[in-house]
């Protein structure tokens, strides 16, 4: 499990972030992403950091992240269904 830190890096080189669309538009663009339930209201979202990852976080927040539509869309789905289920909602 991640601890439970907010869009930083940290030693163990993981990011970590609490934002649902930065998450879903990372593992839109093929990252792994692991999902921790810091409260029974929220999730936070790990992944590996690396240099590219760097780029790609700052692209996303400056519209520059090229995401296809459906993968995005696909992505947070998924997401949204991992926190269901860690939060035990069928």
């Amino acid at each position: 499990m991640c601890e439970k830190i907010l869009n930083t890096k940290m030693k163990n080189e993981t990011f970590k972030t609490d934002d649902l669309n930065l998450a879903s538009a990372l593992k839109a663009t093929g990252y792994a992403i692991e999902v921790e339930m810091v409260s029974p209201t929220k999730a936070v979202f790990c992944i590996p950091h690396t240099t590219k990852l760097d780029d790609d976080v700052s692209s996303f927040w400056s519209n520059g992240l090229p995401v296809s539509p459906l993968l995005f869309q696909s992505s947070k789905i998924g997401l949204l269904q991992i926190i269901n289920r860690l939060k035990g909602v069928q």
